[in-house]
């Protein structure tokens, strides 16, 4: 094989590797966070929050953080309350940060006490307790600490 044939190959297979990268990474990223629960219709009458950002608090003395505010929109008429999950980055078990956040508020303190990672994906449901439903999971956000 000629050395320009080589290039050129090479230069394939790193752009495909590339693009296989970045697929895995979309996956990771968006594989999904609980909830989605439907009712004995087949239709989830709760609407999942949106637009979910986030604030960190930091300790100047000490340049940690000390807590991370969410917000978001609440889309929904009908949840009892919220929850918000978690995962260190690169993984994909979810779990639960925080429930019981009061339906109809738009904002969350949480302390990163018992956080001893460093890059953190979060993502928000809505959770209708009556009916024992889940909307769809929020946008996912990457939270690096400190």
């Amino acid at each position: 094989m000629n050395e320009s044939k080589k290039k050129a190959l090479t230069m394939k297979l790193k752009t495909w590797f590339t693009i296989g990268i970045f697929l895995l990474a979309f996956v990771m990223l968006f594989n999904g966070c609980q909830g989605g629960k439907k009712d004995d219709s087949g239709s989830s009458a709760v609407t999942a929050p949106s637009n979910l950002s986030y604030t960190k608090v930091t300790n100047t003395a000490t340049s940690t953080t000390t807590n991370i505010i969410f917000a978001w929109t609440d889309n929904s008429a009908d949840e009892t309350e919220f929850v918000l999950y978690v995962r260190p980055f690169g993984t994909t078990d979810w779990e639960v940060a925080s429930n019981g956040i009061p339906a109809d508020v738009t904002s969350y303190s949480l302390s990163t006490s018992a956080l001893n990672e460093y890059n953190y994906q979060f993502c928000l449901i809505a959770y209708n307790g009556s009916e024992n439903i889940l909307s769809e999971p929020s946008n996912i956000l990457a939270v690096n600490l400190p």
